[in-house]
């Protein structure tokens, strides 16, 4: 259970915070065995205001007081953390990483020691309890790992076992997917917009279509397909719009967006 283990955030930011809120607000964890870490101390002090964990600037310092290691650093700056903190690392440390691009073999390389690595690449809807969270096992981990990480990030929405070699094009996908979702609903809303319709009704309409066509896709038995046809009827408004996606090549975009994504998550781990 990840509740008996100190566990150390290196790098509270975003992604952080939201898993250290949904630890504490679910009683996965408590604020006296969190410990968090960012560069300076004012970026630390809403976490400690708000959430009450021990905050700290000195890494080596985290890694001296802590079981679990959550690595929320950004991939470029995994090389510049690690030749810092090399020393401080224990045989009994779990590394737990969120950094799009890098392998648990590279992670483990890097420190020096045959450690127990899991690699996981949640999303941004953590935020609000409803992320994704794909996650998988280095040579060294075993299901006690696994379990951990399951625990933690079930905290902050769904997980999901996956093999590494997946976790670029996850990464890919669900990673960076909100984003596109997020540019689909800035171009209706504009769109919209231009066509007469009020800003906060625009956004509003916007807002609960995504929401509402999310829930149904994930409670309907049709593919997203199958419920695409049954709103697009021969000749109707949807019709109309569909044709004009596909006379604009958005298949091919989508294909090449993620693929440019996934090429992007490698080209981070092979730098790093």
């Amino acid at each position: 259970m990840i509740s008996s283990r100190m566990l150390g955030v290196i790098g509270a930011g975003n992604m952080g915070e939201a898993l250290i809120r949904g630890a504490l607000k679910t009683g996965v964890m408590q604020r006296e065995r969190i410990v968090a870490s960012r560069r300076t101390a004012p970026a630390l002090q809403g976490l400690q205001e708000t959430l009450g964990v021990a905050t700290t600037t000195d890494n080596a310092e985290l890694l001296r007081s802590s079981d679990v290691i959550l690595l929320c650093v950004k991939p470029q700056g995994f090389r510049e953390l690690i030749e810092a903190t090399r020393a401080s690392f224990r045989p009994d440390h779990v590394i737990i990483s969120i950094m799009a691009g890098i392998g648990t073999q590279q992670i483990e390389d890097a420190i020096g020691l045959p450690l127990p690595i899991i690699r996981v690449m949640p999303n941004t809807p953590a935020l609000v309890g409803e992320g994704m969270s794909p996650y998988c096992q280095g040579r060294h981990a075993n299901g006690e790992h696994a379990l951990l990480t399951a625990e933690l990030f079930s905290a902050v929405g769904k997980t999901v076992h996956v093999e590494e070699e997946l976790m670029d094009p996850i990464t890919a996908t669900s990673g960076s997917g909100p984003a596109y979702m997020f540019y689909l609903v800035e171009n209706m809303q504009k769109t919209a917009q231009q066509m007469g319709v009020p800003e906060h009704l625009a956004l509003a309409l916007v807002q609960q279509t995504m929401l509402g066509a999310a829930k149904l896709l994930m409670e309907s038995q049709n593919t997203a397909m199958e419920l695409r046809r049954k709103v697009t009827s021969p000749g109707g408004t949807t019709a109309a719009a569909i044709a004009q996606f596909e006379e604009g090549g958005l298949e091919k975009l989508v294909d090449s967006a993620l693929r440019a994504a996934c090429k992007r998550a490698e080209e981070l781990g092979e730098s790093s």
